[in-house]
């Protein structure tokens, strides 16, 4: 195919893309459509067949959002594109500018229904009849269209056929369809030039979701490609072996994570200032390994938590070791000046600048443990006396102030010296971690956002009628945005102050961000109800609980994070308002 033709067709398939994404009808309308439209009457008005081909246009963007395989693509869309074609050929001779559009989008949906099957002939005479060549927008497309020929044809089987559903499979977190797609995709590379540039990115959306299965299909591109004379698979082949050997490297990092509970941890390393991390000094002390990167706020803003913990039972035999991923040392090195935690911080970077002088090549728990994730989401191992793990994400819920408390049935009194470090590196943190947003509000003193965000940090220091206060005041500059409405409807629903409560209000800022988020976000739902319950309307707090424990379920939280969500439900079944801390 010339350039020419493949410029061309990127302009056509994004037309069709268009088709498919942009209708506004939702799935359930999509399902709700009437069996009698696959079997279209021939003597209606225009309007009916436009608005007949809207719903038969829903219907085939559901089945592409929701295939499973190709075969059930095909089988799927089968009467929303053969009804397209009554559709087409009942507007094609009308001149009306929004039956011209209609028609074009019909045109389509066949089109490239046609092409899943592999439907030559048919397409060639679609293409070629009266009303394809007299109609006033079509009739240059279908030209185009035959010139491309076949490989033309295949582009659009692929792309919306394949590529496309493989796409929406990796957005609603379909494995099974994932798995199907991508293996025809792979397959279809083989004779197909251009597609071999897509397995590259294929590849990796798959062992986003599952690594085992992503190393299988490396496995069957290397196979495929072993007899490849072309340098664009050769090259592709090498690359692949270099990624399969990282899996290989990746699973047995998972299996070391997944045997850890009970086990001894490796950890080893250089810190900070550059001396050797002596992992066995901590043997009969319980000690907390917190992974994380001192770049992201998200990190820093656990030490509150941990200095409070670190007061308390250090001096009953708890200890806390960082393991730092970032590679700003400076970065790293000035916020230990400033703030003086009373810990030991090992530093992956400090590892990596040894073994690149040519010193000693350590172990990093995040490569050796496959712990990259804890970059952005930092990650608590607690370790008993012994050495053994005792939990591998402590940082869940309250599962580490659960643990300590059982470790820690008896508890020492802190010494001052223990009171004195922990209370200059709460002060010298507060003042870090608050220092941006106050520089923001002295630019902007209706800085809503900085003032919001501010008042969360305020707030994890214990700091919770301060952070209350700061929380109204930005509320006060913009009582529209969602997430303030939601803050407030919140402490207004659940504050253990009976001065604060307000349910009346709660209800009425609840009800408002849930409908400005459309009632499909957990938390906001969580929040309305509470609302619900202050009011002492407890058949909808159960209602919108039992929703939002729904959402959160769907989008991923684990056990600990629902945890929360179930206790709402059991509470408001109870006919108990919440409360908070």
């Amino acid at each position: 195919m010339t350039r020419l033709n493949l410029r061309i067709l990127s302009a056509f398939a994004a037309f069709v893309f268009i088709l498919f994404a942009s209708f506004a009808y939702s799935q359930e309308a999509a399902r709700e459509i009437d069996a009698s439209l696959m079997n279209l009457p021939t003597d209606r008005d225009a309007s009916f067949y436009r608005e007949t081909f809207e719903k038969l246009s829903a219907g085939a963007h559901d089945v592409l959002h929701t295939a499973k395989s190709f075969p059930d693509l095909v089988r799927d869309v089968t009467p929303f594109a053969t009804s397209a074609k009554v559709v087409f050929e009942r507007l094609a001779s009308s001149t009306d500018a929004d039956d011209v559009a209609c028609c074009g989008k019909a045109f389509d949906l066949y089109v490239i229904w046609l092409t899943f099957g592999d439907r030559i002939d048919e397409i060639n005479e679609f293409l070629t009849n009266d009303a394809v060549a007299n109609h006033p927008k079509l009739a240059d497309k279908a030209k185009k269209i035959l010139a491309g020929g076949e490989p033309t044809l295949t582009r659009f089987k692929i792309t919306f056929g394949m590529l496309a559903p493989f796409d929406y499979a990796c957005e609603r977190e379909d494995g099974e369809a994932i798995r199907n797609f991508s293996v025809l995709i792979v397959e279809q590379a083989e004779t197909v030039d251009w597609l071999v540039d897509e397995l590259d990115y294929v590849v990796s959306h798959t062992a986003y979701h599952d690594q085992k299965f992503a190393q299988e299909l490396c496995e069957k591109i290397f196979a495929e490609f072993a007899d490849a004379q072309d340098a664009k698979r050769r090259e592709l082949r090498e690359k692949i072996a270099k990624v399969l050997e990282e899996y290989k490297r990746s699973l047995e990092a998972e299996e070391r994570y997944g045997n850890l509970m009970g086990n001894e941890i490796l950890l080893e390393g250089l810190l900070l200032d550059t001396t050797e991390l002596d992992w066995s000094s901590y043997r009969g002390k319980v000690t907390l390994v917190a992974l994380g990167a001192f770049k992201f706020d998200v990190f820093p803003a656990t030490f509150p938590k941990l200095l409070q913990f670190y007061r308390q039972y250090h001096d009953s035999g708890f200890e806390t070791l960082i393991y730092c991923a970032d590679f700003d040392m400076d970065y790293v090195q000035d916020f230990q000046d400033e703030v003086k935690l009373p810990w030991k911080i090992a530093c992956r970077r400090r590892n990596q600048e040894c073994k690149e002088a040519g010193g000693k090549e350590y172990v990093s728990p995040f490569e050796y443990y496959r712990l990259v994730d804890s970059i952005l989401k930092p990650r608590f191992i607690l370790v008993d006396r012994d050495g053994k793990v005792l939990s591998v994400e402590a940082q869940k819920g309250d599962r580490l102030e659960k643990l300590l408390q059982k470790e820690f049935p008896e508890v020492k009194e802190p010494s001052q010296e223990t009171i004195d470090a922990c209370q200059i590196a709460v002060d010298a943190l507060f003042k870090r971690l608050t220092k941006s947003y106050e520089d923001a509000l002295k630019k902007n003193s209706k800085d809503y956002e900085a003032l919001h965000h501010m008042a969360h940090v305020v707030e994890s220091f214990g700091r919770k009628e301060e952070a209350f206060e700061m929380t109204k005041k930005a509320f006060e500059m913009a009582p529209k945005d969602v997430e303030l409405l939601n803050c407030m409807a919140f402490q207004l629903a659940t504050n253990p102050d009976d001065s604060v409560r307000d349910g009346k209000r709660a209800l009425e800022y609840a009800e408002r961000a849930a409908r400005m988020s459309e009632y499909e976000v957990h938390y906001i739902l969580d929040t309305l109800a509470a609302a619900y319950a202050e009011v002492g309307d407890f058949e909808n707090a159960v209602k919108w609980a039992k929703k939002a424990l729904r959402l959160a379920t769907l989008e991923g939280l684990d056990i600990d994070e629902l945890q929360s969500y179930q206790d709402a439900v059991k509470l408001y079944n109870n006919k108990k308002p919440r409360r908070g801390e």
